[in-house]
């Protein structure tokens, strides 16, 4: 499939919808820095124009200008709507198709193929503050390596640097967010992150429910 990252999130939760201006925020502080700092050009969802980091959605590719584009990171917080009622958001019909409502918890996957092009550090780097700033409502898993990839950058196989922009170095440096070296932040799959937030909210329902019955 190629170098891929997915994500998954609840729009419905409180923690996410509590977070999300503060993600849309967050996002925009990390296109600046990877353009103006890191000389990365990004570009609308579709590769032209300017990437959109409002209310309304995340969306952002890489540009056309040198195929330095690949597929559309497109973060909504809206529920998902049904195929008509859907406009083009670019990228894959695969990517599309896969943006779709989980029918047991609620939750939007989707995923982000970005061929290990320079736009990529926008995309982790958006995609790990957002799990941060909404651990129990957004997932992420990944092609890349916690230890290689993701603490060393996209390019890192190829060019063999260990000073390629990274992700983990970007949120650490324009949030002082900190994140584990040696304990990843990453989900094996999507799937098996929400089965591990399924558990402990089933587990936290269940304390709560046993301890109001004891008040009772």
């Amino acid at each position: 499939m190629g170098y891929t990252h997915y994500f998954a999130y609840d729009p419905n939760a409180e923690s996410f919808v509590a977070a999300w201006p503060q993600m849309v925020t967050d996002a925009l502080l990390i296109a600046t820095h990877v353009q103006r700092s890191l000389g990365v050009r990004l570009a609308g969802g579709f590769g032209d124009g300017e990437p959109e980091l409002s209310e309304r959605r995340i969306w952002l590719n890489g540009t056309r200008s040198g195929d330095l584009h690949h597929e559309t990171l497109l973060i909504d917080p809206a529920p998902p709507k049904t195929r008509h009622e859907r406009e083009p958001q670019g990228g894959s019909d695969l990517a599309r198709q896969d943006l779709e409502r989980r029918t047991d918890r609620a939750f939007v996957t989707g995923f982000c193929k970005t061929a290990r092009k320079p736009y990529d550090i926008a995309v982790t780097s958006i995609l790990l503050r957002c799990r941060h700033l909404a651990p129990d409502a957004f997932v992420i898993a990944s092609d890349g390596a916690w230890e290689l990839e993701w603490q060393h950058g996209a390019a890192h196989r190829e060019s063999r640097s260990r000073h390629a922009p990274a992700p983990v170095s970007v949120v650490e440096a324009l949030f002082e967010q900190t994140e584990s070296r040696a304990h990843s932040s990453l989900a094996a799959s999507v799937y098996d992150g929400l089965a591990l937030r399924d558990q402990v909210a089933s587990r936290a329902a269940s304390a709560h429910r046993a301890g109001a019955g004891g008040l009772a």
